[in-house]
């Protein structure tokens, strides 16, 4: 896996480091959705897309463009991608920004003199990542994206640093263990997942990937007894019992033991609904 793709997943899981890294969040930043976007005739993928909360043509359009390696066509690309965009989808925004991320100026485009008026707009801001400072005085998801960025024997050291940070913010520890983890195990390929979780003294039981894996398994294993003992669920019963948070899913594959029919199934949803509502 790529760095740059590694630094797209980060964005998916908080698309405010994109306020956070350019310094200047709107006052709707906390709504701003991030994705991926296909514009056509010609194709381009763009990566990194922020749109506003509402797309009513008052909100601003970003990019980010994220380059671990040189390009010596990247702004052409760059500006094309944009621009496409923007023509596409003019009644959705008011306005553009274009973020270009770096791991440092080493990796920037050489030949910039063309596109020297973008460039010095403020519409345009870039970004070295190893300019950024001390990794530990940065905000928490700025250091997530610089850690991809930080040599291998000073980067366990870092990871862990950061895992002890997000152990403060309970709400989104679990995402940071799994981004984590994966930056690790892209920088040690060698290693196995054992080697990475030991290097970061966690357990893999902690990780979000064990916890997706496990709670699949789980809901699997749920509606395979629930079919032998009840009959052939609908296709809304197997909806709400896959929508079940794990905890929940627990206690229904120990009550499952004493149904004999779908009513037993829709009595105890009812009123496990009703106490979570309660609750």
């Amino acid at each position: 896996m790529r760095r740059d793709t590694l630094f797209y997943r980060i964005f998916k899981e908080f698309p405010g480091l994109l306020f956070e890294l350019i310094g200047n969040s709107p006052e709707n930043a906390a709504g701003y959705r991030f994705s991926s976007v296909e514009v056509k005739e010609p194709t381009f993928r763009i990566d990194g897309v922020f749109e506003p909360p509402v797309l009513d043509g008052t909100g601003k359009l970003y990019l980010a463009e994220v380059q671990m390696q040189p390009d010596q066509r990247l702004y052409e690309r760059a500006f094309s991608e944009l621009f496409a965009l923007f023509y596409r989808s003019r009644e959705l925004y008011n306005d553009w920004g274009l973020v270009m991320i770096y791991l440092s100026r080493s990796t920037e485009q050489k030949i910039t003199y063309p596109y020297r008026a973008l460039l010095e707009s403020d519409q345009v801001k870039i970004i070295y990542l190893d300019e950024l400072g001390n990794i530990r005085d940065l905000p928490l998801t700025t250091a997530l994206a610089v850690l991809p960025t930080v040599p291998p024997k000073k980067a366990p050291a870092e990871a862990r640093d950061i895992l002890a940070r997000a152990r403060e913010q309970p709400q989104q520890y679990e995402v940071i263990v799994d981004l984590v983890t994966r930056v690790m195990s892209y920088m040690f390929i060698d290693q196995s997942p054992e080697e990475i979780d030991a290097m970061l003294d966690i357990q893999f039981e902690d990780t979000r990937v064990y916890k997706d894996t496990y709670a699949k398994g789980n809901r699997d294993m749920v509606l395979r007894q629930l079919g032998r003992n009840c009959g052939q669920l609908s296709i809304e019963l197997v909806r709400e019992v896959t929508a079940l948070p794990l905890d929940q899913l627990e206690a229904l594959g120990d009550a499952l033991l004493k149904f004999k029919k779908i009513k037993d199934l829709e009595k105890w949803l009812q009123e496990n609904a009703s106490a979570t509502a309660g609750g």
